[in-house]
C-alpha cells in the first residue's frame, strides 16, 4: 500500500484527496483505508503539480463522509493485473 493523501470534502458523492507527493496514482486505482477495506477508485487527478488534489469515486454501499479526515492508501497492484488491462 502506498499513501494516498487525506480525503478533504465529499462533493457530489465523490471524496477529494489531498496528494502528500508529486507523483500521482493512475486513474482507475483502487484506494483502501488503513485497514485495508476497499473505498473506491481514483477517478481524475487536478490541480498543482508539486501536490495535487484526487477525486475517489466510492465502492457501491460505501459511504463517503465516513472517510473525511482520514489517511487513504492505493492498494499496490499484483504483478500479473498489468496484463488484464
Amino acid at each position: 500500500m502506498k499513501r494516498l493523501g487525506t480525503a478533504l470534502h465529499v462533493v457530489q458523492n465523490k471524496l477529494i484527496v489531498r496528494r502528500d507527493a508529486a507523483d500521482p496514482p493512475r486513474i482507475g486505482s483502487v484506494v483502501v483505508d488503513r485497514k485495508s477495506t476497499k473505498v473506491g477508485k481514483v477517478s481524475d487527478i487536478f490541480g498543482p503539480l508539486e501536490r495535487p488534489y484526487v477525486i475517489v469515486r466510492p465502492a457501491r454501499g460505501v459511504d463517503a463522509t465516513v472517510h473525511v479526515g482520514s489517511m487513504l492508501y492505493v492498494k499496490s497492484p499484483r504483478r500479473d493485473d498489468k496484463w488484464k488491462r
